[in-house]
């Protein structure tokens, strides 16, 4: 859990023993003011997931005592990291932050899936009184509620704050997402810092005028075009100067479907490929056996830009979304017109250049991918 005292400093405090977890969870109620008595203090040194700056932190244990106390501590203490930073990668990534920002860009509520299973995802865009942008991702129940707050009577240009996010990953450039069901959203909410920041527009040069004029429009949904404000969007040639597996943003052209490694491989429901333990066939990301396989995408696309050529691999739930088609359905359609498996990579590369046909007219368009494939350079 995090703490905040009357001036908005926050310190961690976590429970020493899980057997005292009900007692506080039972007790504890958040938004609340209570006083604590005999509780340890201990190094705040865990680099990979720390919720607050503060050095140090408190550990209940089963002496600890507490009540509810009437002091003024405010509800609502914001420790604001500056959208600049996050874009440029500045702000450290091992905490939990606050935003502030003008909402350029709403997304729709869509299913998600992930090694767990299928969870829903809300993207939307950020700025600040510069236009500087970051990306944001909500996932799960945050997402939800994010979504069914933000109404269509809200005043525009709408301020969006957001509370106890994460940046992503260090990998993953002027992103932020929610940490688990902790993160709160709020969209034109009625706090001091809210109005301080719109006071802020009155002082910076351009910038009231710059955010005046979307004052009477309709923020856009997001669409695949907005990765392009993706603050790393690097073109083909760099990737092969990337030290480590990275979540960038290229734009390039297609040029072809590579047939010769074939389109499929048998899957476990959860997409990946299982593998026989003895006389089981068991999936090692599921943790289980698998009964029955079926037809899971596995599609290379050779594309290229003014610097590269290069390879792209797309794996099932990507290489559906790409050609708007299932493996499942394409291999009845292939099994039903011939039965020669030979013909099933032909099949599949007539059905995408079809299909891409009827979107945007020939093949060689570009086309914007988020990458984090394996890809090899010519």
């Amino acid at each position: 859990m995090i703490l905040s005292d009357e001036k908005g400093d926050r310190i961690e405090a976590s429970i020493a023993h899980k057997g005292h977890i009900q007692r506080y969870v039972k007790d504890l109620v958040e938004g609340g003011v209570y006083q604590f008595e005999n509780f340890e203090v201990v190094d705040n040194d865990d680099d990979n997931y720390k919720t607050c700056d503060h050095p140090c932190k408190i550990m209940f244990h089963a002496m600890t005592f507490f009540q509810e106390h009437d002091l003024p501590i405010p509800l609502y203490a914001f420790n604001f990291v500056p959208i600049k930073d996050i874009a440029n990668n500045n702000a450290k990534n091992n905490k939990l932050v606050d935003i502030i920002g003008f909402l350029q860009a709403f997304g729709n509520l869509v299913d998600h899936k992930n090694d767990f299973g299928t969870t829903k995802k809300l993207a939307l865009t950020i700025a600040d009184q510069n236009e500087i942008q970051v990306n944001v991702s909500l996932f799960g129940e945050v997402a939800k509620k994010a979504f069914e707050a933000r109404t269509d009577d809200l005043e525009v240009p709408t301020i969006v704050v957001i509370r106890f996010a994460k940046i992503a990953r260090k990998k993953s450039y002027g992103h932020i997402s929610n940490a688990f069901y902790v993160t709160r959203v709020y969209f034109n909410p009625d706090f001091p810092e809210v109005r301080s920041f719109i006071d802020s527009l009155n002082v910076m040069p351009g910038a009231s005028q710059a955010f005046s004029q979307i004052s009477s429009t309709v923020v856009p949904e997001i669409t695949s075009d907005s990765l392009l404000t993706f603050p790393t969007r690097i073109p083909l040639g760099e990737i092969s100067i990337l030290t480590e597996a990275s979540e960038v943003v290229t734009k390039v052209t297609i040029q072809k479907v590579e047939t010769s490694y074939g389109w499929y491989y048998d899957g476990c429901p959860c997409d990946k490929k299982p593998a026989y333990e003895g006389d089981k066939l068991k999936c090692n990301s599921c943790h289980r056996e698998v009964l029955m396989t079926e037809p899971k995408f596995k599609l290379h696309y050779t594309v290229f830009d003014s610097t590269a050529k290069c390879s792209i691999l797309f794996f099932n739930r990507h290489a559906s979304e790409l050609i708007h088609c299932s493996a499942v359905d394409l291999r009845k359609a292939v099994v039903k017109s011939s039965p020669l498996e030979s013909s099933a990579s032909g099949s599949c590369e007539k059905m995408t250049s079809n299909d891409r046909s009827v979107e945007n007219d020939d093949i060689n368009t570009s086309q914007l991918m988020t990458s984090t494939t394996n890809l090899t350079k010519w």
